[in-house]
């Protein structure tokens, strides 16, 4: 599963200060239970939520049906930002996956704000390219490269940042998310075990031969 908990949003940085100024910025603290919508794809925004402690899932659904997991992130900072500079509906409904703490801000106060405050023009600002990029890079991999390759991307990823850990995982959530079947994600992952490179749990895999891994990998590159 797509699982981002690395900072590159500054976090500590903006907490302290969202801490520091809660008067000024009129902050509301909130709380979710694990399954609340936060977000729904299509909405309006008219408030906006920095989300503090606890993880989140992103989807989207097109017109017929079809959903598109597109990953699970922990501590993902604000929500629904890009919706309200750029004056468009949301694009994709979020879920708690957890318990979540969070601030929730008025949209037109937070925008007047950021106009009038340059210190906090300059976290938000930094949070919106950094997810844009993050969101740009994993599309371009998926375009780019086969789905076998994106896979063992993201158990690197994950072993990287948790070594010999398990990766529980949701098999029809990442067929969604990757945009392909369960029977052809099956088919990888046991392919990978056969291979020696993954261990496979009942829901869980856990990588157990990370160089046969990048090999294995290596050979996706140019498919």
């Amino acid at each position: 599963m797509l699982v981002t908990s690395e900072d590159i949003y500054d976090t500590k940085s903006l907490i302290d200060y969202l801490d520091r100024h809660q008067d000024s910025l009129a902050i509301k603290p909130v709380h979710f239970e694990k399954g609340h919508t936060l977000l729904t794809q299509g909405q309006q925004v008219e408030q906006v939520l920095f989300i503090l402690e606890g993880g989140i899932v992103l989807h989207r659904q097109t017109v017929h049906g079809r959903r598109f997991q597109l990953g699970t992130y922990q501590y993902n900072g604000f929500l629904g930002l890009m919706e309200l500079f750029s004056e468009k509906p949301c694009f994709y409904t979020v879920c708690a996956s957890s318990k979540c703490r969070g601030y929730l801000f008025d949209a037109k106060q937070l925008t007047q704000l950021i106009y009038h405050t340059p210190e906090l023009a300059k976290f938000v600002f930094k949070h919106i390219t950094s997810k844009w990029y993050l969101s740009v890079e994993k599309m371009t991999r998926n375009m780019l490269h086969t789905i076998k390759y994106c896979v063992i991307d993201e158990l690197l990823a994950f072993d990287e940042q948790q070594p010999g850990e398990k990766l529980f995982i949701n098999k029809t959530l990442e067929s969604e998310r990757l945009g392909t079947s369960i029977r052809v994600y099956n088919r990888i992952i046991k392919q990978l075990q056969v291979d020696g490179a993954i261990e496979v749990g009942r829901n869980f895999v856990r990588v157990s031969e990370r160089g046969l891994l990048e090999e294995i990998m290596e050979k996706e590159i140019d498919k």
